[in-house]
């Protein structure tokens, strides 16, 4: 077989922010209400850790608060890498990864990729716990509910099944919040139409006018009730422009 011809790199072009395609009309601002850390939220209540549901408690950033405990010293910022490892160390061992698709996720060995899973399943033995509960309600009747009530029955080996039914509690959970509040939008702010949903976050206007003073009111509709024993609200985040989604800015919620 002849060597394929050596071909020059080319440096890639910058991809376009799509966002900033997203325009409001004229007289109106563009506003986005996100959902913080909805997933991690709806997990640290699942499983009933109550170390992790106080870091939400308090307002306190997760992701540090992990680092921290993980490694023994908060992060100087967020670049630094024990809080990169932290955040896609904890998402990846509460979704049920391994120790061998981890130490890929991480850049590191399979044995120290064990040690993470192995040291925060010591640290929180809840999350542990919720798995195993998981595990064997799906070699029960391979069907799995969230607190809404909403029931989903899985197909196929229990083995291959297992991180899907992790990751649809707490997607499920989400999902219905956040529908539940784009109808509350369209119910009681018929004013401010929606221009797209983006999994845990709404993007719709309001009329220039309106603002800020429309704000409680959009806010009142993101105010959903998860029916926990320890009932959970998740709470928002709000940013507004009034060029385009891409140049929204966070602003006072």
């Amino acid at each position: 077989m002849l060597p394929l011809p050596h071909r020059p790199v080319l440096n890639p072009a910058p991809m376009p922010n799509v966002r900033k395609l997203i325009v409001p009309d004229k007289g109106r601002l563009i506003l986005e209400a996100d959902l913080s850390q909805a997933d991690a939220q709806v997990v640290a209540w699942d499983s009933g850790d109550e170390a992790l549901k106080e870091i939400f408690k308090q307002g306190l950033s997760l992701h540090y608060e992990n680092a921290t405990e993980m490694y023994g010293k908060r992060p100087p910022n967020d670049k630094h890498e024990d809080y990169k490892h932290a955040k896609a160390g904890v998402h990846a061992t509460n979704y049920g990864v391994g120790a061998a698709k981890l130490a890929k996720t991480l850049n590191i060995t399979k044995g120290q990729a064990q040690r993470f899973i192995d040291l925060w399943f010591r640290l929180h033995p809840d999350i542990k716990k919720w798995q195993d509960n998981i595990q064997t309600q799906l070699q029960i009747n391979q069907t799995i509910c969230n607190a809404f009530g909403f029931c989903i029955r899985f197909n196929g080996r229990i083995d291959q099944l297992f991180t899907n039914a992790l990751a649809w509690i707490p997607q499920s959970t989400v999902g219905i919040v956040i529908d539940t509040a784009m109808l509350n939008m369209e119910k009681y702010l018929p004013d401010c139409p929606l221009s797209l949903q983006v999994h845990d976050s709404l993007v719709f206007q309001v009329w220039e006018k309106d603002y800020p003073a429309i704000i409680p009111e959009i806010k009142k509709q993101f105010q959903i009730l998860i029916p926990y024993d320890d009932p959970l609200i998740i709470p928002g985040h709000l940013k507004v422009s009034d060029k385009s989604w891409g140049d929204c800015e966070k602003v006072e919620w």
